[in-house]
């Protein structure tokens, strides 16, 4: 019986020492900008007055731009199912997941998100297609950005985890999630990938869509998917490449 190679302990030093790099370099350059930025005009009270009170602007537009910076320089994040280890599609994954990490680690993620421009700019600075002034809790979590779309007029409520990644065994499935204009999403509600919700749906709380599409106007109740109720579960299909 084949068994599948796993990676070696100096691989996962080093994608420890770049998923660093990728999560803490960006809000460590934010705040020593946000800091110079305030040193600079602090040889006038009323300027340093000014700095401090526009700082956090400041600080998160640093950070978007870094943030910005760091994905174009990564390879396009692509559906299908990757290997663990040297394979460029998880690799590409991994830094993607550290780089949205970043904004736990700078402690921006309440500031950015409960502003609607900041949140949009840093959507669109992380690759994702969401809308401007979609309605979502500062308790939201995405990840892989680069793989979500989100039309205007949604609403995401609380807790709820929004991931296009999926592991199916030793592999890691990659796959997008598109969610139409005017949707609501109930609180603690997990959308998983290769889902596709059409316009005008209402979604209630703590539901799990994953490999789901579902019709415009369609309403869902509170605990209706909890248990994989009307899933299609696919594996793997000719959409996917795997790698």
């Amino acid at each position: 019986m084949s068994t599948s190679k796993r990676p070696s302990i100096v691989f996962l030093l080093l994608a420890d020492m770049v998923g660093y790099f990728y999560s803490a370099v960006p809000a460590a350059l934010a705040w020593f900008g946000a800091g110079a930025f305030i040193y600079i005009l602090s040889t006038n009270v009323w300027l340093m007055f000014l700095a401090v009170i526009i700082s956090p602007l400041v600080l998160s537009l640093l950070f978007i731009l870094i943030c910005f910076l760091f994905q174009r320089v990564l390879p396009k994040m692509k559906p299908g199912i990757y290997r663990p280890g040297v394979s460029k599609g998880a690799i590409v994954w991994h830094l993607n997941n550290s780089l949205a990490q970043g904004l736990e680690i700078a402690s921006l993620k309440m500031l950015i998100f409960s502003n609607k421009t900041l949140k949009w700019l840093y959507f669109r600075a992380m690759g994702a297609k969401i809308a401007f002034g979609i309605f979502s809790s500062t308790l939201v979590t995405f990840r892989e950005y680069p793989l979500i779309t989100i039309g205007e007029g949604s609403s995401i409520g609380a807790y709820c985890h929004i991931s296009c990644h999926n592991f199916q065994g030793e592999k890691i499935l990659l796959a997008p999630i598109v969610i139409g204009k005017n949707v609501f999403i109930g609180m603690k509600t997990l959308i998983g990938p290769k889902t596709t919700i059409g316009d005008d749906v209402s979604i209630g709380g703590n539901n799990n869509l994953s490999f789901d599409t579902v019709a415009p106007n369609t309403i869902i109740k509170n605990f209706e998917y909890e248990y994989g109720k009307n899933r299609k579960y696919l594996v793997a299909d000719s959409s996917e490449k795997e790698v």
